[in-house]
């Protein structure tokens, strides 16, 4: 065989004549086969092993020739030349080009290609594809009987008698042998196929001249294969002697196994015979056979509807028995509840004597080691006044001396990885002035790797060398403002250890040293304690803040300088403020206190020898700078006529040098007199140290350790109720389970209503403004503020929308409640609608307080109106914005009405979106309709109201579509009665994920008038139960963004090639196949290269808990994969769509696939499985489509599993494509670019709203 010639080997032959036997043992010894295989069934439970599209294209050419499979009769010679042949062989020509575009080595079969074998050579040949033919047989009356068996077996009612079984037999045997004459070809019998194949293969490898590739590897699977073929005891019990014309063929085709070129005389006969015999009765076997057909269809029309009246008996008792069961259920799930909840209170009771009788224990044992303290104490005492007295009997008098001290101080400071600029230029500037001084940073952050640290005058000591008491609490209950200064008397300490004789200074990072601090060295020497500089030494005698009230409120002494001696009390002062910062480091004026600083105001009554240096060349700044004018002589630098020592420059932000300092508005820049060019030399060393690129760098406390940022709402829940010492504190807050900060809080009253949770509340005492604006000891100020909280507290407070979805939840909740009864009691007239001003105007004012609340003034403003009067608009506002525009309509005449859209309004959901997207395409195109909300037994969130404007409860027009899949039908039948449903055209819009539409789903097709779907895929499954029509109707999608997002907010890494994998745990997940798209990514980049990342976004794992689990697992081990779960909005989904790099979706089967059809929009590249209804809009042009084979779907995955098939897609394709994605940036643009024109054109608003338009012309001009 030539490298590059194309060879095709026909199976040709009789059905249960061993063909799909032979076709699997050539398949597996190196033939391609077709990709879309029919199904393993009954009779051939290991395989058919032939495509399905020939199958199809087979029947519908003998449908089209009046012929079936088992008739008797031939296809007419002289029909082959005819022009209807030659359509046919251009069909199966274009089959070869779709089935096997590549092949140069395949396999073909379906018994029925036998019959016309002529257009098949002919299509090869003008395809230049070599044919060689199999041709297996077997006894006809085995084969007979074999048939008749399958046919029972089915119950298809298509039993053959045993004489037309053989007949069939001759019919397909004689055009097997008579049309592959003159080709390369091969008998071959089916018990010898069984008795052993491998002689059976080797012969016909001879014969038809070919080197089978994979005879060596195929060996051990094809015995696999045909261990324990029972075929061969039904051949044996099945022979009984046939008719004298089929023995005599069948022992000729015995003969020929040896000699397959030789034409036996014979086998001509046997045609010929049959011919004369078809020329007198084959009309008469036509007739007849169009008889049976047409009885065997009314058995089956009779047999499928006792099957649907059988089952929908079965369905009522179920039902009754389900509501039964369900009550059963119910009472003894309440039963069980009492008896655990008597238990666990037993239990706690029991718990609770045994900790009171521990801690009576636990107290007894401490006061009993007071005293052995107490007593070690005074002997230890008792045992140093013997020393001392023993050294001074033995040692002469000396002098007393005082402490040896170093005479060059030690110089720290205290600064995160952000304030790296500032630590550098103070350093700079304290090395001019003391170039032999010991000079230390503490970082109040981790990374000391960073490469700014290397070679920096400074030696760098991280906060976990300080002892700081409970490290994760300190560092998680603090700000990082405050907790830079709480550390500062540990640091102090720390620093004691290291140089026990030395005087240390603390200097802020922001201060910069112009001169040598020789009064602070002098004060030192003389044995001083410590050293402090007031904030003020004269009154203020301005207007301008900060004002002395704010300096009173913040301390007397500004504690960006502090110096403490080698002094015999040092140690003791250090304790005493280290034990005040542990919990009393907070910036809250409001509790009387500020940092490390306020405290620092009692020190000079509580220790003596405190210096209070009030040298005004000491700590300028801006709140003395108006006091102390600055001036330059010669090379010195003055301050009201005091040397000037150092700037402290708090404040300063480079990019708004004009302002001098954020804390003040006393100064500018302008106003600076002769310090402005110290000023801009401060901005200049800044700059040159880098301050662009640190300040960007992430503080490592400020997150949780997945990359969650930390507000400080809900470091004021940890001091409340987790931290060290509280009620239920967390060793590891990190890593702590953050729902525990939704529990309702327990400081207020409960309110069902207006739940009010921990983090809410922590916001609320947090600002004063809130406060006044909602008083939440009144309904009304409750739900204001949860309203406030959803809509302004994440964006203003940082606060992670994971705490913002539960609030959101219950004020939806809560509203629901609220709706009026749709049934009153007393009938009230029906108000007018609203005019399109009134209802604009009235969604603009909405609009515009919502906004307003945004700000602090207009909060305050707002609390000013009592709150009645603010309940009461609110909701005026809301009914008058709620009402239906009527709207002109401007489509064609012929449409007198609208439609009403019914489903899932809120929902955050595909088929919740899809009802969105059509509103959207009505809305642009004009066409009238309203939205009637249903959300009975939703299981997800509901947060979306995108559709409050064109809410209704009233569905006023005679077109209703539901949103609303099939098995929730008959519940919304039932809740919406006869009001909605009676006297409307119905039309039903409906998902399914498999290739058979479910049998107890059928009651739904009788509660609509038509259907509506986005793809092919779920017509062809929903169309094939019933005469109904089906309509593919295309949403119109769209990605509008109003501004660009980063991949910061999303956090995720600059200059890493992000795959994107989203999907609803609702889906079921072994559909959706996350774990495979986890193995394509890792076996893509088995490499570890780390500028690649897989996301996995995810929604509702909280309902899924073992699901998010084994998912979370399977990803474990490599930091290059994330699993999120939780809700984005909307417009957040699109954000971090258009911030990832390419799509994957490795789907068993998709009903659309909107999140596919989105980041197309978005041009990005989308790797996915080429199965379902994603096959609606992706081609192998626009998208890496992967490869599959069909897989049974198993028990528990999906609903309505039995008999279905699904796509297992092909890994190692699907990393392939990554891979080549990832490396080449050009390929991936051109798919996505691609991508992005196809999905645009195939979804459009235009397109959309035309073939709603379609449909609705159509049945507004039918009597509805």
């Amino acid at each position: 065989m030539m490298a590059k010639e194309r060879t095709a080997i026909i199976v040709a032959g009789m059905h249960r004549s061993g063909t799909s036997v032979a076709t699997r043992i050539i398949n597996l010894l190196g033939a391609e086969l077709a990709g879309d295989l029919i199904p393993a069934g009954i009779g051939n439970e290991r395989g058919h092993w032939e495509s399905s599209t020939l199958q199809s294209l087979h029947n519908r050419l003998l449908a089209e020739l009046e012929s079936d499979i088992y008739s008797p009769v031939n296809i007419a010679p002289d029909w082959f030349g005819s022009a209807a042949a030659q359509a046919w062989i251009g069909r199966m020509q274009e089959l070869l080009e779709v089935d096997y575009p590549t092949s140069t080595f395949f396999v073909l079969k379906d018994p029925r290609m036998t019959l016309v074998l002529p257009l098949w050579l002919e299509a090869m040949r003008k395809s230049s594809i070599v044919p060689r033919f199999v041709l297996p047989f077997r006894h006809p009356d085995a084969v007979a009987a074999s048939l008749e068996l399958r046919e029972r077996r089915l119950d298809s009612g298509n039993a053959l008698p045993h004489a037309q079984g053989v007949a069939v037999w001759l019919r397909y045997v004689l055009a097997a042998e008579k049309f592959s004459r003159g080709y390369a070809r091969s008998f071959v019998a089916f018990d010898d196929v069984l008795a052993d194949w491998r002689v059976q293969f080797a012969r016909i490898g001879r014969q038809l001249g070919i080197e089978w590739p994979q005879w060596q590897r195929a060996q051990k699977q094809i015995d696999d294969f045909l261990e324990g073929d029972g075929r061969v005891h039904e051949i044996e019990s099945s022979v009984n002697g046939g008719g004298e014309i089929s023995r005599e063929v069948y022992a000729s085709m015995q003969r020929a196994v040896l000699d397959p070129d030789v034409v036996y005389p014979l086998f001509n006969g046997a045609a010929n015979t049959i011919a004369t015999a078809e020329a007198l009765l084959s009309a008469y076997v036509v007739a007849r056979e169009h008889v049976f057909g047409d009885l065997r269809r009314q058995a089956d029309a009779a047999s499928r509807q006792y099957a649907i009246e059988r089952a929908d008996m079965h369905r009522r008792f179920e039902t009754e028995l389900d509501a039964r069961d369900v009550r059963v259920t119910d009472a003894t799930k309440h039963a069980r509840r009492l008896e655990e909840t008597i238990g666990m209170l037993e239990r706690e009771r029991s718990n609770a004597v045994e900790c009171a009788k521990s801690l009576e224990q636990d107290r007894d044992r401490a006061v009993e080691h007071a005293r052995s303290l107490q007593l070690s104490r005074d002997e230890a005492v008792e045992y140093a006044r013997s020393l001392e007295q023993a050294r001074n009997e033995v040692a002469p008098p000396e002098e007393s001396e005082s402490p040896a001290r170093n005479e060059i101080p030690v110089f720290f400071t205290i600064a995160s990885r952000n304030y790296l600029a500032y630590a550098l230029t103070l350093m700079q500037s304290i090395a001019v002035q003391y170039p032999n001084a010991l000079r230390y940073l503490i970082l109040a952050d981790r990374d000391a790797a960073d490469p700014t640290l290397v070679g920096a005058p400074f030696t760098t000591i991280l906060t976990e060398a300080l002892a700081l008491p409970d490290f994760e609490a300190f560092a998680f209950r603090y700000t990082i403002m405050e907790f830079n200064t709480a550390i500062k008397p540990y640091a102090f300490a720390h620093l004691r250890r290291l140089h026990p004789g030395a005087g240390i200074i603390y200097l802020d990072p922001d201060i910069l040293v112009i001169a040598p601090l020789t009064e602070v060295e002098a004060a030192l020497a003389q044995g001083t304690l410590v050293v402090l500089t007031p904030h003020l030494l004269e009154p203020i005698d301005d207007d301008r803040h900060p004002g002395e009230r704010e300096i009173l409120a913040s301390g007397t002494y500004n504690c960006g300088f502090v110096a403490i001696g080698a002094h015999a009390e040092a140690d003791r002062l250090i304790t005493w403020w280290a034990n005040r910062l542990e919990f009393g480091a907070f910036s809250d004026i409001t509790a009387g206190l500020f940092t490390d600083q306020k405290w620092i105001d009692l020190v000079p009554g509580l220790f003596a020898d405190v210096h209070i240096l009030r040298d005004q060349g000491y700590n300028l700044a801006y709140w003395n700078l108006s006091q102390r004018p600055v001036s330059r002589r010669e090379l010195a630098w003055y301050a009201d006529e005091q040397p000037l020592a150092f700037v402290h420059f708090s404040g300063v932000d480079l990019d708004h040098p004009a302002q001098f300092s954020k804390h003040q508005n006393r100064h500018t820049q302008a106003t600076l007199g002769e310090l402005e060019p110290l000023y801009a030399d401060y901005l200049s060393r800044l700059t040159a140290n880098g301050h662009a690129e640190h300040r960007a760098k992430p503080y490592a406390f400020g997150s949780f350790a997945d990359g969650e940022p930390i507000c400080e709402p809900v470091r004021a829940v940890y001091r409340r109720y987790f931290d060290k010492g509280a009620a239920q504190p967390q060793r590891h807050p990190f890593l702590m389970d953050r729902s525990l900060y939704d529990l309702l809080c327990d400081e207020l009253p409960e309110c069902a209503d207006a739940p009010i949770t921990r983090v809410m509340y922590a916001t609320w005492k947090m600002r004063v403004d809130v406060q006044h604006a909602f008083d939440l000891n009144e309904a009304e100020g409750r739900d204001g503020f949860m309203r406030w909280f959803v809509s302004t507290a994440g964006p203003e407070m940082g606060i992670p929308q994971r705490h913002l979805d539960p609030v959101h939840r219950a004020l939806t909740e809560h509203q629901e409640d609220d709706a009026p009864d749709p049934k009153p009691s007393i009938s009230l007239p029906e108000p007018e609608p609203m005019p399109v001003p009134v209802r604009g105007t009235g969604s603009v004012l909405l609009d515009l307080i919502n906004w307003s609340c945004r700000f602090r003034l207009a909060l305050r403003l707002y609390a000013m109106i009592p709150e009645r009067a603010r309940h009461w608009v609110r909701h005026w506002l809301e009914r008058i914005a709620g009402s239906t525009t009527t709207v002109a309509p401007t489509l064609s005449s012929q449409i007198q009405s609208g439609i009403n859209l019914v489903g899932y309004a809120h929902g955050e959901f595909g088929v919740a979106e899809i009802l969105r997207r059509y509103a959207h395409a009505l809305h642009d195109g004009g066409v009238p309709f309203v939205v009637r909300n249903f959300d009975i037994g939703v299981p997800s969130r509901e947060s979306d109201r995108s559709m409050q404007r064109f809410l209704s409860e009233e569905c006023r027009y005679e077109v209703n579509l539901f949103c609303i899949n099939a098995d929730q039908m008959p519940v919304a039948r039932e809740q919406m009665g006869d009001a909605v449903f009676a006297g409307r055209y119905n039309i039903g819009c409906w998902f399914w994920e498999l290739e058979k539409f479910p049998e107890e789903w059928h009651g739904a097709i009788d509660l609509v008038d038509e259907i509506w779907v986005t793809s092919p895929f779920v017509r062809d499954a929903i169309a094939a139960c019933t005469p109904k029509p089906v309509h593919i109707v295309p949403v119109a999608l769209e990605v509008n963004l109003s501004r660009s997002y980063s991949r910061g907010e999303f956090g995720l890494a600059e200059g890493a090639f992000v795959c994107l994998f989203s999907f609803d745990f609702n889906s079921y997940t072994t559909r959706k196949n996350a774990e495979g798209a986890i193995a394509a990514f890792r076996r893509a980049f088995a490499d570890g290269r780390r500028d690649v990342r897989l996301l996995i976004k995810t929604i509702n794992g909280e309902r899924h808990a073992d699901a998010l689990r084994e998912l979370t697992d399977a990803a474990a081990g490599d930091d290059r994969i994330e699993v999120r779960d939780g809700f984005l909005d909307r417009i957040e989904m699109w954000g971090l769509q258009a911030c990832c790099d390419c799509y994957i979706s490795l789907h068993r089967s998709e009903g659309l696939g909107l999140g596919m059809a989105e980041c197309m929009l978005f041009g990005k590249p989308v790797v996915a499985t080429a199965y379902s209804g994603n096959l609606a809009f992706m081609d192998a042009d626009n998208s890496c489509l992967v490869g599959y084979s069909l897989v049974p779907v198993e028990e528990g995955d999906y609903p309505a599993w039995q008999g279905q098939h699904w796509a297992e897609p092909d890994i190692d394709q699907a990393a392939g494509y990554l891979k080549r994605l990832a490396d080449d940036p050009a390929y991936a643009r051109q798919i996505g670019e691609k991508a992005k024109a196809s999905v645009r054109q195939r979804f459009s608003a235009a397109s959309s709203l035309a073939a709603i338009t379609a449909r609705l012309v159509e049945i507004n001009s039918r009597s509805i």
